[in-house]
């Protein structure tokens, strides 16, 4: 479920990073002007313009976010992880996000 209630059903871990990237982006608190986006101690970027890890080299995986990249070789705890942090990054409470499983 989105910080508006919207609720939304995702098939994998990297559609789910998916959903909160672009729902981010709708709202208004992700624009191209913070990208690239790199978290924390990460070694690449999350989320950018190109398709680049930030040293030259492509994602190994990724999904489109429009005209970005969202890079999403990462295991389920690490997306998880990583869209906390982007909620964090952008302003907004990663409370107010849920996730069930089914």
């Amino acid at each position: 479920m989105l910080a508006d209630g919207q609720s939304v059903a995702a098939t994998n871990w990297a559609d789910c990073s998916l959903t909160i990237t672009r729902w981010l982006k709708s709202h208004g608190h992700l624009s191209e002007h913070d990208l690239p986006i790199r978290l924390g101690q990460a070694k690449s970027n999350l989320l950018s313009d190109s398709n680049d890890k930030g040293d030259g080299r492509p994602y190994g995986s990724f999904k489109r976010v429009d005209s970005w990249f969202l890079n999403v070789n990462y295991n389920a705890a690490q997306h998880m992880r990583n869209a906390s942090r982007l909620i964090e990054s952008c302003g907004q409470n990663p409370a107010d996000f849920a996730i069930r499983l089914a």
